[in-house]
Parts: C-alpha cells; structure tokens; sequence
C-alpha cells in the first residue's frame, strides 16, 4: 500500500516525519496522515513525494485500494454521442 511505501522511503533515508515533510513542503500533520493512510495526498503532493523519495515510490500493486482507478466516464452516454466523443 502506498503508506507503507511512503513509511518505508522515509525510514531508508534516515528521516523524521518532521524532516520528510519539510522536503516536499508538507505539514508535518498532513505527512503523518498520509503515513498512516487517514487521508491521501493530492496530485501536487504526490508529485513532490515521488521527485524526492524516487519513482518507485508510486508502483501500485494489485489489489493496492490507494491506487488511481483506470478513467471513467462521468455520464453514461447514448451510443451515437459516444461514437462522436471518441472521434474527437
């Protein structure tokens, strides 16, 4: 899961939560929320997260329930207006 992976990145390098979270810009709270899995990070702390602690930060694994799920329409369509979104 990626709270573990994020514990463990951390852990490798010897940081704090204090000291992780001021690298990437974070609260110190929001850091511990996200190492315990309270909350997740938005797109703009993920990226920061994986810039500092490395790509492989963000592999998911199967059956990872923090991973982002394949895109989905909002709105079922009719199927002469999905031929069209789809040409586009």
């Amino acid at each position: 899961m990626f709270k573990d992976r994020l514990k463990a990145a951390r852990k490798t390098r010897g940081l704090t939560q204090k000291e992780a979270a001021i690298a990437v810009g974070a609260s110190v709270g929001n850091f511990s929320k996200w190492e315990r899995g309270v909350v997740k990070p938005s797109f703009i702390f993920l990226e920061k997260l994986q810039d500092y602690f490395g790509p492989s930060l963000m592999v998911h694994e199967e059956n990872d329930e923090n991973q982002i799920p394949e895109t989905q329409p909002l709105i079922d369509l009719e199927p002469e207006a999905q031929e069209l979104v789809t040409e586009s």
